[in-house]
């Protein structure tokens, strides 16, 4: 004789078959979905457009410091020309004509210029040159002596100071500079890439700098150039 269980066992029983049914689906679709999303995420690629227009994937390793080049322009650059062309060019000539039209200078009126012989270097010591110009109708004359004529170099990363010329010799420049309206006057040095401070000019003092970008001025007094960038192998 058979032992027939009452009929609602066998009905608990289909439900919690059917459920477990269903949370084994669910179970499976997530874990599908997760792998397709894990395997999306480990593939892509973050890009990024340099400031020559050039797009580049990070590799994850330190990047050589980038070499600006003059032909060097963004891609949408063009309206951004347009535009500043339109509205500075007009205040540059304006700025240039009362500069021109003044019959006394003064040091504030003087505009200095940096550069340097190549942009990029290997183990080569660099040659900088400040370039001193009287935009004024009137002679300019300025004491060397008591306004200090300075070439100084910082770091671009984090803008320290690493080298002047003032700190173990004596200034490229002194006595009396005298300009007559337009006229220019050059300065020289060379950097031996060794850092310097002042009252720190012994051997041990003075170390070679590490390779890498840096920032060098031109300064009379306190009237400077705008940064000059250039690299260091």
């Amino acid at each position: 004789m058979t032992n027939k269980l009452p009929e609602e066992i066998y009905r608990r029983r289909r439900i919690a078959a059917l459920v477990i049914i269903v949370v084994v689906i669910f179970a499976l679709l997530w874990g599908i979905s997760s792998l397709f999303s894990s395997s999306d995420t480990s593939s892509e690629q973050v890009n990024v457009t340099r400031d020559d227009g050039q797009t580049v994937t990070p590799s994850g390793k330190a990047a050589e410091p980038y070499k600006p080049s003059s032909e060097a322009k963004p891609k949408d650059d063009k309206a951004k020309d347009s535009s500043s062309s339109q509205t500075t060019e007009p205040d540059k000539k304006t700025d240039d004509a009362a500069l021109a039209a003044k019959k006394d200078c003064s040091l504030a009126d003087l505009q200095i210029k940096v550069t340097s012989d190549r942009p990029n270097y290997g183990t080569e010591q660099p040659k900088l040159a400040m370039t001193v110009h009287n935009p004024t109708g009137g002679e300019c004359v300025v004491n060397l002596d008591e306004q200090k004529l300075r070439f100084e170099v910082f770091t671009l990363a984090d803008y320290q100071r690493v080298w002047s010329d003032l700190d173990c010799n004596e200034s490229e420049g002194k006595g009396e500079l005298r300009l007559k309206p337009g006229e220019d006057a050059v300065y020289t040095a060379v950097w031996s890439r060794l850092s310097s401070a002042p009252n720190k000019c012994t051997e041990a003092d003075r170390q070679p700098v590490a390779a890498g970008p840096y920032l060098f001025y031109g300064l009379i007094g306190d009237k400077n150039s705008d940064g000059y960038t250039f690299n260091l192998g």
